[in-house]
């Protein structure tokens, strides 16, 4: 019989230099992790689209990510009705953290007189944000075109949560 082996992350990669061993008590000092920086954890690219901009981004928004995503986005505020679309059609996951830079940007961004839309989100990315009644502030658009083109379009329809 043959077996199947299953890859497992290399414990040199996760803990440099721990402090850390199998004959430590529980309440002892805890490794820390390693963590990629947040340019590989998330490529955000950015263009002008007709009379706003389109900044996608692609891989992990989360807590190390999520400063790198907010600083893009103040940069495009600015105080001159910003009009900026989210292209979240390559984020492959959104903790809380990175939802409360989605929700902080677009509140900024509505107080200056623009505002910040999402477009083409994969359904475990919408269902979150409906899960956490964010989906009410934060509407979808199935496309970047109509993100810009439909002022009060209805959001993404996926059922109920």
């Amino acid at each position: 019989m043959g077996s199947i082996a299953t890859a497992r992350p290399n414990p040199a990669y996760l803990y440099a230099n721990s402090p850390y061993s199998a004959n430590q008590s529980v309440g002892s000092k805890l490794p820390q992790a390693i963590l990629p920086p947040a340019a590989e954890l998330l490529r955000i690219t950015g263009h002008d689209y007709e009379d706003g901009t389109v900044v996608a981004v692609a891989g992990e928004l989360d807590l190390s990510s999520g400063p790198h995503l907010a600083d893009h986005l103040a940069k495009l505020v600015s105080g001159l009705r910003a009009r900026v679309v989210l292209d979240l059609a390559h984020l492959d996951f959104c903790d809380c953290s990175g939802l409360s830079v989605l929700l902080r940007a677009h509140h900024r961004f509505a107080q200056d007189g623009g505002w910040l839309r999402l477009s083409a989100p994969s359904s475990t990315i919408h269902k979150t944000l409906r899960l956490t009644g964010l989906a009410r502030v934060l509407v979808c658009y199935p496309s970047i075109a109509s993100a810009f083109h439909e002022p009060s379009a209805a959001p993404i329809s996926w059922g109920t949560p």
